[in-house]
């Protein structure tokens, strides 16, 4: 087989701290790790982003091509499609959109449908954008790529796409979650004001993420047997969700166990890690879990929901509860306050479970469906 010529939409990788950028970037990385034989085109907002400078030393395969299009549903279904000609690409990897026309075989990541399942969590605009313009994407792509299994039957079921015409890929952990020295530990505590054993959370603060039902549990723990503990949360305070879980706290007279710490760097969010009594990742649904496999990666035991992908990605790994119950939440958190040995037990199957999930192996089995669709006759 030649040489391939591989554009990668990469405008996620300028936007720090989401999702779609943690995927975008390691994604980028480590084929510039492993592949030294393709042409690659990253098609940016914007060229001069450290980001694109690095991957550009690792392997010089790479080049930036800067779409100065502001407008998504104008960038990607069009202006992307002009450049798979004029740069003659034989394949083009996007997220969750895609040219509507195009020289070159389409590859789409959609990493979930969440609005699609639960409209009722989503404004109506979000749900909207993904009823009808995801359908016609996914319709258009040559190959669709999502995070897990779980992800990839909701994708055949609610977009109405065969089975066959979706990989599911997981994604991997960072090295830069991973224990670190007890030293560190009086630190990051104080950095935050965290006086006493607490649990941890981080994510977003929306309704999905159950964090109503957590307090609630957390509220009969802390009164029942006295527990001297404090539940951390951290995540972006956005005002309307922030001011009504702030509500449930001030109903419950949590004010003094309960701290919001915001936004968080990698930093931080690895040191509180390692320092929680555990993790709690009580969310509704996930199209993949990531925080649950950092947590393990730092060696932090974790209560998180059966179904969806949480269940496939954690498996034995975790106590899994029914999200909808908070008696269920509250005896797993019980659990692992009395019970150093599961504890212990659930740390150790954590550190092993986190070795299936690298980003080498995410960029290998990606490269492998390039090659597979420029191979099709």
């Amino acid at each position: 087989m030649g040489k391939m010529i591989i554009g990668i939409e990469a405008h996620h990788a300028e936007k720090e701290g989401a999702g779609n950028c943690t995927y975008i970037q390691n994604l980028i990385k480590n084929l510039a790790l492993i592949d030294k034989k393709n042409k690659y085109i990253l098609y940016c907002k914007n060229k001069d982003f450290s980001f694109y400078k690095d991957i550009e030393k690792v392997n010089r395969n790479f080049r930036v091509v800067e779409i100065k299009v502001k407008n998504i549903f104008i960038r990607i279904p069009f202006f992307l499609g002009i450049r798979t000609y004029i740069d003659k690409v034989d394949i083009v990897h996007s997220l969750y959109y895609c040219p509507l026309v195009s020289r070159s075989k389409r590859v789409v990541t959609i990493h979930d449908i969440i609005p699609i399942i639960y409209p009722n969590l989503f404004n109506k605009f979000e749900v909207i954008k993904q009823k009808w313009f995801l359908h016609l994407f996914a319709k258009k792509a040559d190959k669709i790529i999502t995070i897990s299994n779980s992800s990839r039957e909701d994708i055949s079921t609610y977009l109405k796409i065969s089975n066959n015409k979706i990989s599911s890929i997981y994604i991997g952990v960072s090295d830069d979650f991973k224990e670190i020295s007890q030293d560190k530990k009086i630190n990051i505590l104080n950095k935050f004001g965290i006086k006493k054993p607490y649990i941890y959370y981080i994510g977003r603060l929306d309704p999905r993420k159950n964090l109503e039902n957590a307090i609630k549990a957390f509220s009969r723990v802390s009164r029942e047997n006295n527990y001297n503990l404090d539940f951390v949360i951290a995540g972006e305070k956005n005002k309307y969700f922030f001011n009504r879980l702030n509500n449930l706290v001030n109903e419950y007279n949590l004010e003094k166990n309960i701290k919001f710490i915001g936004y968080i760097n990698n930093y931080d969010n690895i040191g509180l890690l390692n320092f929680a009594e555990f993790f709690i990742f009580p969310s509704f649904y996930e199209g993949f879990g990531l925080p649950v496999l950092e947590a393990m990666a730092c060696g932090c035991p974790v209560i998180t929901s059966k179904g969806s992908a949480l269940e496939e990605i954690a498996r034995d790994c975790a106590i899994l509860v029914n999200p909808k119950s908070i008696n269920d939440i509250e005896s797993a958190m019980f659990e692992l306050l009395k019970n150093r040995n599961l504890k212990k037990e659930l740390i150790k199957k954590g550190k092993e479970k986190v070795k299936e999930f690298s980003w080498q192996i995410t960029a290998r089995k990606t490269l492998e469906i390039y090659e597979h669709l420029v191979n099709k006759v």
